[in-house]
């Protein structure tokens, strides 16, 4: 019988890992989610790099990043404010496909079909997150000049705005909202959810110029780990297996 044997961690080399709240890939408890579980696969399947995980605000990973405190981001799209910023990252091979969708309070507001009906409506988003509908501006101050919008720190929080009709309509992902409502299926008459997305995503892992991991390395290691049994339940768990893609 073999026995792996594993380099110890120390003579490793550390590869800083940024993550923000995002389900399911960062729960909002800022604890799970299947960014630490695929590092922990990563780490366990090789031992030339190990893996360490840190939680930062959504607006925060832009200067964390470009400051080389950290180096990478496992889930990313070049569209969330990375366009001018080309000279500094390199973006792996698509990782996931992905969306969010438009949920209201059911038999109040209509659900929003373009871009003036935004304008009209009480919004709810995530501080930090880019919206198709807002051109994918993050700016506190430019999306409040521009809709009636408020921000919270979790998608449970969006929800719970919905549900009180505090405000009109959210945004969240459709990961996160089969999630919840797996766990709370009385919720499903609660909402009305948009037929169509409000934003389609295709998420990459994003890692930083120079970094400790050059983007071929790092795909490499997603090849030693794509077809085992724990990935395939990792994604199965948290409901997006049909929309991984590497």
């Amino acid at each position: 019988m073999s026995v792996a044997i594993h380099t110890p961690a120390a003579a490793r080399t550390l590869v800083r890992v940024l993550g923000y709240p995002f389900p399911p890939f960062i729960d909002d408890n800022k604890t799970t989610g299947l960014t630490p579980d695929i590092l922990k696969l990563l780490n366990e399947a090789q031992d030339k790099f190990i893996f360490k995980l840190s939680i930062a605000n959504p607006k925060e990973r832009y200067a964390q990043i470009l400051s080389g405190k950290q180096d990478m981001i496992l889930f990313e799209t070049p569209l969330w404010g990375w366009q001018d910023k080309q000279d500094n990252v390199v973006f792996s091979k698509l990782l996931l496909k992905g969306g969010e969708v438009y949920i209201t309070k059911r038999g109040s507001k209509s659900l929003p079909k373009e871009l003036i009906d935004m304008k009209h409506l009480r919004i709810v988003g995530f501080e930090g997150y880019h919206y198709k509908f807002a051109d994918y501006q993050s700016d506190k101050e430019w999306l409040s000049k521009n809709f009636d919008i408020t921000f919270t720190h979790s998608h449970q929080e969006i929800l719970e705005t919905i549900k009180s009709g505090e405000r009109d309509v959210g945004v969240v992902p459709v990961s996160y909202l089969k999630q919840h409502f797996q766990k709370f299926p009385e919720e499903i008459s609660v909402f009305s959810v948009s037929p169509e997305f409000a934003q389609v995503y295709h998420l990459h892992a994003l890692l930083r110029q120079n970094g400790p991991i050059n983007v071929t390395e790092f795909d490499n290691l997603l090849r030693l780990i794509k077809n085992s049994q724990a990935l395939q339940t990792l994604l199965e768990k948290d409901g997006i297996l049909r929309q991984w893609a590497f």
